[in-house]
């Protein structure tokens, strides 16, 4: 078994790299923490296991390129777009061109979720010929292959672009080697939800808190004249709404009055038009005696 360094993204700083041995599982990463020495140290069970989509915080340095495993993605969809490959952030001039990158954005608008070429071709070229529009389209979509997969070859079959039936309809594969902030999210809600009604409250309350971290901005605010970005945009809006009710009720019920009062006004800094949001802060602000707040 061989010890490799792995860095720990996001909640790491570069220099701090744990020496760690990796287990591979099918469908499974097991890591053993190793000294620096690189001798590993006894431990019946190893101390982290998780699946493959869960391992995107743990990364051997430069596996995908060494080992021939697919590149791993983090992608951004709320707020400005923005995609990490491998650690690395695709600037803004890899894309060969801008049609491409929108063509991304189409499949992520509802990853796995399956488009047909005619759809995805009208959107992108919608005054152009039929045959024309069908033939830009196949272009983008092999350089759409090639960005995200650079090492995967020209007839490579991609990790990430999935193609089904005739006539060909293509989505985004959401049990990539990725990670989503807008699938993050929804997992997230899912979770505190699950813990509200077990009856943990305090769990509830900081994983409401680390799910709506991930809302920077509304969904690709640089789209938002596009009308295919409407729809997703007033979705995860909807969304969000919804978990700002859920985490200030909690707060509440923890007599956290003045952190919910701040949750409710971020609420409507997102939905300033919400009714029933507004009627929720003035509830609390009468609870916390501070009603000029509102």
């Amino acid at each position: 078994m061989q010890v490799v360094e792995l860095a720990r993204r996001k909640t790491t700083p570069k220099d701090e790299q744990s020496h760690l041995e990796l287990l591979l599982r099918p469908g499974t990463w097991q890591v053993r923490r190793a000294s620096p020495g690189g001798d590993v140290f006894a431990a019946p069970e190893p101390l982290f296991a998780f699946t493959y989509p869960q391992a995107l915080d743990w990364l051997p340095l430069g596996c995908a390129a060494t080992r021939g495993w697919p590149a791993v993605l983090e992608i951004h969809l709320f707020g400005h777009f923005e995609l990490v490959r491998d650690g690395q952030e695709i600037a803004a001039e890899v894309w060969p061109q801008r049609k491409t990158l929108q063509l991304f954005k189409l499949l992520l608008r509802e990853p796995g979720k399956a488009c047909s070429q005619e759809e995805l071709a009208t959107l992108l070229w919608p005054e152009v010929e039929r045959k024309r529009a069908l033939s830009s389209l196949h272009s983008r979509l092999s350089e759409l292959r090639r960005v995200l997969e650079p090492t995967s070859g020209e007839n490579g079959r991609s990790s990430y672009i999935l193609r089904r039936g005739r006539p060909a309809t293509y989505a985004f594969s959401a049990k990539s080697a990725c990670w989503l902030d807008t699938l993050e999210f929804a997992r997230r809600i899912c979770e505190a939800e699950a813990h509200l009604q077990e009856g943990q409250l305090a769990r509830a309350l900081e994983i409401y808190r680390a799910a709506l971290d991930l809302y920077r901005e509304d969904f690709l605010s640089e789209d938002r004249l596009e009308s295919w970005s409407f729809e997703p945009r007033e979705r995860y809006r909807r969304q969000v709404v919804e978990a700002v009710r859920s985490y200030a009720a909690c707060l509440i019920k923890s007599e956290r009055y003045d952190q919910a009062l701040s949750v409710y006004q971020r609420g409507l800094r997102i939905a300033p038009g919400d009714e029933q949001l507004y009627r929720l802060l003035m509830r609390v602000c009468l609870l916390s005696g501070g009603a000029d707040a509102a």
